[in-house]
């Protein structure tokens, strides 16, 4: 959504929507938009990106993250209610990072993967692949959370490794954890913004 009467180079900062699940077509779309903005805004100084997710896909959040840091205009994240892995990642992808609302959740559950392929049979082999990739998905996890938070590695693998099914941080753990830097008072009014967000959420 733009304003067609504001010229291109006076735009300043940019804010973008995303709510819905952390799919392919979301962050091919979110990461499309990131870099409309930046070729198209060149003296944009902030995007405003405003989460709220109950995750998805993490290979799709694994690119979110990475897209999004290469953002060349700095992007501040802001959690609007409630964030699921893999939306944590896109969180942690903000140079700064906020909470909306003191009500506002972190959610970190084990990691989790569904393969497609004979979900029934399971072989000695696939079992250690399947392990492998497993693995390899936990270490680029605690990477990603602890390059935006304090929370240390064991710490991490009790969640990863537990049988409940998930951790749950509020605001005020957050601020603890360094997860977020603080409250945002209320949402940002840019002149032009952007949405993206899942139509059967």
């Amino acid at each position: 959504m733009n304003n067609q009467d504001v010229s291109l180079d006076s735009v300043d900062a940019v804010k973008v929507v995303y709510t819905g699940s952390v799919d392919h077509a979301n962050i091919a779309y979110l990461l499309e938009i990131i870099d409309q903005i930046n070729i198209r805004y060149e003296n944009a100084k902030h995007i405003y990106l405003y989460i709220e997710s109950l995750g998805g896909n993490i290979d799709a959040g694994i690119i979110a993250y990475r897209g999004l840091r290469a953002s060349a205009s700095p992007i501040t994240t802001i959690n609007l209610s409630n964030i699921v892995p893999a939306g944590n990642y896109l969180f942690c992808a903000g140079k700064c990072r906020e909470a909306a609302f003191q009500t506002a959740h972190f959610i970190i559950h084990p990691v989790s993967w569904a393969s497609s392929e004979d979900k029934e049979t399971i072989t000695p082999s696939k079992a250690i692949n399947y392990t492998k990739l497993l693995n390899t998905y936990i270490e680029e996890s605690k990477s990603i959370y602890q390059d935006c938070s304090n929370i240390s590695s064991d710490q991490l693998d009790n969640t990863f490794y537990s049988k409940a099914n998930c951790t749950i941080i509020d605001t005020t753990e957050a601020k603890k954890d360094h997860i977020i830097d603080g409250i945002a008072k209320k949402m940002i009014t840019t002149p032009v913004s952007y949405y993206v967000y899942s139509t059967d959420y």
